[in-house]
């Protein structure tokens, strides 16, 4: 009996029967029997199997067969600003994942599939990658620190930026009473003021800012600037 290459290309075990027998001057002996059992090897499904989240949220897919009783294992191809993502096994990849860099990463994880083998080992299949890129907490800073001016002049134009590429930056104001010149909302930029405190009292204009990634629309970390208008004293 020859070597032979075997493919199973159903999803059952299958049997080979070989028959044999002998003959010597024209007399045949009685049939043999020779089995080889065939195995099949699992198709792996990766369901999503590229995928794009936030830092500081979870990876989660799901790993099917067309072979009943698949078991499924991976390891991670690392990077070295992404943390959570471990090697392991299961039918489900459910980690909760870090971007400690403010860009967009990615990392994947290696699946082979492995389905019951004759004499209780496993017959593994084809690997599978899953490609994860992992968006980050994107952060702002202000050209200028927070203002403190007189009433009736103008504030200085105050530009906002974000180390993350493609940020999208936000931002409202929260404007007292007695507060007149005041934006009431805007984007990468406070624009100049001419503010007047109508008040006997500072005043201070709080601007809320908020972030996101352009890919996964991921929210960054709010931040706040300020402000204070003095009054202009009346003499009497």
């Amino acid at each position: 009996i020859p070597f032979q290459t075997l493919t199973n290309s159903t999803t059952s075990p299958l049997t080979i029967t070989i028959t044999a027998n002998a003959t010597i001057n024209g007399c045949v002996g009685p049939n043999s029997n020779y089995t080889i059992q065939v195995y099949p090897t699992p198709a792996l499904v990766v369901t999503p199997s590229i995928d794009t989240i936030c830092s500081g949220t979870n990876i989660l897919a799901q790993l099917t067969s067309n072979i009943l009783n698949t078991t499924y294992q991976w390891i991670v191809i690392p990077n070295v600003n992404i943390t959570g993502a471990t090697n392991g096994s299961g039918a489900t990849i459910n980690q909760l994942i870090l971007n400690s860099s403010m860009q967009l990463q990615n990392f994947s994880y290696l699946i082979t599939p492995v389905a019951p083998g004759p004499n209780g080992g496993g017959c593994p299949g084809t690997n599978a990658t899953l490609n994860v890129w992992v968006n980050p907490v994107a952060l702002v800073t202000f050209s200028l620190p927070n203002q403190t001016i007189c009433s009736g002049t103008a504030s200085q134009q105050v530009n906002i930026s974000s180390a993350t590429n493609g940020a999208i930056i936000t931002w409202t104001s929260s404007i007292p009473a007695g507060i007149s010149g005041a934006a009431a909302s805007g984007g990468a930029t406070i624009p100049l003021q001419n503010l007047v405190n109508n008040t006997n009292a500072p005043i201070t204009i709080i601007y809320s800012v908020s972030v996101s990634t352009n890919s996964g629309n991921c929210a960054g970390t709010l931040a706040t600037y300020s402000i204070t208008v003095n009054p202009i004293p009346v003499l009497s």
